[in-house]
């Protein structure tokens, strides 16, 4: 009895309640507009909740060619939670996935693809770029240990499609990059004693002075008759190509007896090359097979490309072996070029030396011609940076700006203390890596970034993403040389160390590491944190104090040559040529660059998105502000 009247209240209450929204509806129903604006207004705020994933999409990716995604850390498993299984790794896939790869005009922008992967998805993620079989992009250095250590002593590697499909198609064999297994760990092995140390290109130093010096002229030559911009990539790759042949074969190109028109020949060697990569990079959006089943033009030029290539650089090593065999020498001179090593000390047949070194050539000349522009680039576009680099040279070298147009021969001491052209080397591959990702093919099951990852799995390192980190650089975006230097590096400049009797000893090597070579290794085992500067042939232990700071950022430098015994078996050459450019260039012109925007694409390897417009002034000529501004 005591509830009834409660009851009636509640009732009474629900009553008023529904004639006041009777009452607040009645208008809306009466009148018929309102109601088609409110049904149509509902239509619209249902319509925008179902895109607005899509609309975020779009809004974050607008600028995809020229914004910077940084990768988000956060997202990485707890430490302590422990290694999480394989199928709770992030993942890109289905359709969202498939509508980013057209937005980022894959494989044109794939970089800023995976970089946009990393900052929505954290360092570690697993992504099948539309295909059958999941990738792990990785951007996180303290998973490059573990994915060393997974890939075991013969690591694998991808290699595009069609230079695979080629290769069998026409029955051949390529060198070092196409190996596996036993084979390629001991020709690594013997190429590391044999490329990977300074003294073979610091034999021919005066040579590639010299190479470097006659592509100046030529550049200035180009720019009088109007066809620099046409013809620069062109001076790039012959001068590329003919510092190759000064370190492998120990002659010019117009030494060879192999052509009645020496020139002729190696400008098609030149073009060669350059389509090769080219056409590689043209059918990046359909597979080899494919275009070779359908007979497509750029399959067909691909192949010739190839046929080219290969032919010629045979016949110039091939005319080398063969006078080298008539020397009937059984050791090899001490400035022996490293064909005639190949070939007396380690005992390579000449059919092995013709697919080594043609190897050599090829991957050479594109990588150092490609970050050669960069170089110009970064040099026109930083002009105080350029302007400091150039007074150190000055410094070094003695030179004042009227001694521009002389030759600049740089000695091997000399070419070691250009430590601000060495920074901006480094600076220049941060932002702009020749290879914006390494691939490597885990053998067993590892741990990476808090996930266990199984065997037979490709890895994609994302160099690209790491080298614009703010975890591991303050101002990632900025391009700042000066983050590089540091009191120990100026200190190397007045401390050189060589002890010569280390080059007689690497022959008896025999860590099971390929890039091991006699007591130079064996220190580089027992003291890992060491720095090696172009021109130089033992590392130097860096001091105690700054020690911690700098290890970490040297680490870092190394990383766009690669990690592991499959890192750049050039890199040493790529190195002295490339502070050989820098200075050179420095030396003698101010470099001006008229595109209004350049940004970074891909085309197998990373190009400016245009080809640039360059203007040179003689040094000599210009007055300069102490901020490198021009007069």
């Amino acid at each position: 009895m005591g509830l009834s009247p409660g009851v009636g209240e509640g009732g009474q209450r629900s009553t008023g309640n529904m004639r006041l929204l009777y009452d607040l509806v009645k208008p809306v129903r009466d009148d018929h507009a309102t109601l088609q604006a409110t049904v149509g207004l509902t239509f619209v705020i249902l319509l925008l909740h179902s895109l607005y994933p899509r609309i975020k999409e779009w809004w974050e990716c607008r600028n995809f060619a020229t914004k910077t995604y940084h990768t988000d850390h956060s997202k990485s498993p707890r430490p302590d939670v422990g290694p999480l299984p394989y199928e709770n790794m992030p993942r890109r896939a289905g359709r969202s996935a498939e509508r980013l790869r057209v937005v980022f005009d894959n494989p044109v922008y794939l970089h800023q693809y995976v970089a946009h992967g990393h900052m929505k998805l954290g360092p570690v993620f697993r992504d099948g770029l539309g295909g059958p079989v999941d990738m792990v992009f990785v951007a996180d250095t303290s998973c490059l240990s573990a994915v060393h250590r997974a890939s075991g002593s013969y690591p694998g590697h991808v290699v595009p499609d069609a230079w695979t499909l080629y290769l069998k198609i026409r029955d051949k064999k390529r060198g070092i990059f196409f190996m596996d297994g036993p084979e390629w760990l001991e020709h690594r092995r013997i190429l590391n004693q044999r490329v990977l140390r300074t003294s073979n290109s610091n034999r021919v130093l005066p040579q590639l002075c010299a190479n470097t010096d006659a592509l100046m002229q030529h550049m200035w030559e180009e720019q009088t008759q109007g066809n620099l911009q046409a013809k620069l990539m062109v001076q790039l790759y012959k001068w590329s190509l003919e510092c190759m042949f000064a370190i492998a074969l120990g002659r010019s190109i117009s030494s060879f007896k192999c052509s009645k028109e020496p020139q002729c020949d190696f400008d098609a060697f030149v073009s060669a090359i350059h389509n090769v990569f080219e056409h590689t990079a043209g059918m990046g959006r359909t597979t080899a097979t494919s275009a070779m089943e359908q007979n497509l033009k750029v399959w067909n030029d691909f192949c010739e490309a190839c046929d080219v290539a290969l032919h010629v650089a045979g016949r110039y090593i091939n005319e080398a072996a063969e006078d080298i065999k008539l020397q009937d020498q059984t050791a090899p001179d001490a400035d022996a070029c490293l064909l005639e090593r190949l070939m007396l000390d380690d005992g390579v047949s000449q059919d092995m030396a013709v697919r080594l070194l043609s190897d050599l050539f090829l991957a050479a000349a594109d990588t150092s011609v490609w970050t050669a522009v960069w170089l110009i680039y970064v040099s026109a576009s930083h002009v105080s940076y350029a302007s400091a680099a150039r007074q150190e040279l000055y410094q070094v070298t003695g030179r004042q700006p009227a001694d521009s147009e002389s030759p600049l021969e740089l000695g091997q001491e000399q070419l070691r203390r250009l430590s601000r052209c060495r920074h901006l080397l480094k600076e220049t591959l941060r932002l702009y890596p020749v290879a914006t990702f390494l691939t490597r093919l885990v053998e067993h099951e590892s741990v990476l970034g808090g996930y266990r990852v199984p065997g037979n799995t490709m890895i994609i390192v994302s160099l690209y993403s790491i080298g614009r980190d703010p975890k591991y650089f303050s101002d990632p975006d900025t391009f700042d040389p000066t983050r590089w230097a540091s009191e120990t590096l100026q200190d190397l400049n007045t401390t050189p160390k060589r002890n010569s009797s280390e080059d007689t000893d690497v022959s008896q090597c025999n860590h099971e590491s390929p890039d091991c070579s006699s007591k130079v290794c064996e220190k580089r085992h027992s003291n890992p944190d060491i720095e090696e500067q172009p021109g130089q042939s033992e590392k130097v232990p860096l001091t105690r104090r700054s020690q911690k700071n700098v290890m970490s950022m040297n680490k870092l430098s190394a990383l766009p040559w690669g990690i592991g015994t499959r890192n750049c078996v050039g890199r040493t050459v790529a190195e002295t040529l490339l502070t050989l450019f820098e200075a050179q260039l420095l030396c003698r012109y101010h470099v001006v660059v008229r595109n209004k925007s350049i940004h970074m694409k891909m085309r197998m390897i990373s190009v400016p998105s245009e080809m640039l417009d360059v203007v040179l002034y003689k040094v000599r000529d210009m007055e300069e502000t102490k901020d490198g501004i021009l007069k």
